[in-house]
């Protein structure tokens, strides 16, 4: 049974954002935005992504920020947004705070969601000195809501608009013993060469995605997910799957810690500890 405050608490508002997401589905323009990345900036397919926004990202995220005001305590939670909408300003400044912080992507896969297609899903999170303390990953178009509650357990909940939490089921990493290893785009050349010659097959997001890759890690279809300079609110879904018994690590090998929003220079989601082949070749990146 889903427990704590944060995930009940927000059940209603992820519900209605997921209403909002489906019905405008590939029904709104990309009005775009200036890339948040700056230096990071990669092939044109990377930065369209970056850039891509749409109204149905502002109404969503609206609907989750007056969602969480109501819930917590005015002051009390620090905001890291994925837009700039009326409500955040209701929020204390992220920089130079102190407290839990709340990390939103209203729709993560903008630029596939205005063509129509079903594989965005709404994210959000809650971090506090370092770790994550529950998060939320709904995919609308497929009614499924995957939690991370406040004991560190995760779950799934199918049919998430109509039954919320209440029928959820507890998720467990699914053994994989192949050479499949996936990442993000960023991950360099010197770390793809060495897990080659480690014998790992390396294959990375570029056309697929970030939680795509994960779930698969979950499945049982790969040993895990390397993540270079991604932003926390797309690595979400990997701090569900520690809750389902993924291993989330730094690229030295130390267990990871969350910063409060922004990006995280190196991490890694396994299914099991990381072997010292698999850390060498980490060392090169």
């Amino acid at each position: 049974m889903v427990t704590g405050d944060f995930l009940p608490g927000m059940e209603l508002a992820l519900q209605q954002a997921g209403t909002a997401a489906r019905l405008l589905r590939g029904r709104v323009a990309n009005e775009g935005k200036p890339d948040p990345a700056g230096s990071l900036a990669g092939d044109d397919l990377s930065q369209a992504k970056r850039t891509a926004k749409t109204a149905a990202d502002e109404l969503v995220q609206e609907l989750l920020l007056l969602a969480a005001l109501r819930l917590m305590p005015s002051g009390s939670v620090r905001l890291d947004p994925e837009e700039d909408t009326a409500t955040v300003e209701r929020f204390p400044p992220l920089a130079g705070g102190t407290g839990p912080v709340l990390v939103v992507d209203p729709i993560d896969g903008t630029l596939h969601y205005v063509t129509g297609q079903r594989g965005y899903s709404v994210c959000l999170g809650l971090v506090d000195r370092g770790e994550m303390r529950a998060a939320a990953v709904y995919f609308p178009d497929h009614d499924d809501c995957y939690g991370l509650d406040e004991s560190g357990t995760a779950y799934l909940a199918h049919d998430f608009s109509t039954r919320g939490w209440a029928q959820a089921v507890r998720l467990a990493v699914a053994p994989f013993d192949g050479p499949v290893i996936h990442g993000n785009v960023r991950v360099g050349q010197p770390v793809r060469d060495a897990l080659g010659r480690a014998g790992f097959r390396f294959t990375d997001d570029h056309h697929s995605s970030g939680p795509d890759c994960l779930l698969a890690l979950l499945r049982g279809q790969s040993l895990g997910y390397l993540a270079h300079t991604r932003h926390v609110r797309d690595l979400l879904l990997g701090a569900v799957l520690q809750g389902a018994g993924a291993v989330a690590v730094d690229w030295s090998g130390e267990p990871l810690r969350w910063p409060d929003g922004g990006r995280l220079p190196r991490a890694a989601f396994l299914g099991s500890a990381p072997d010292a082949r698999l850390l060498n070749c980490l060392r090169e990146g």
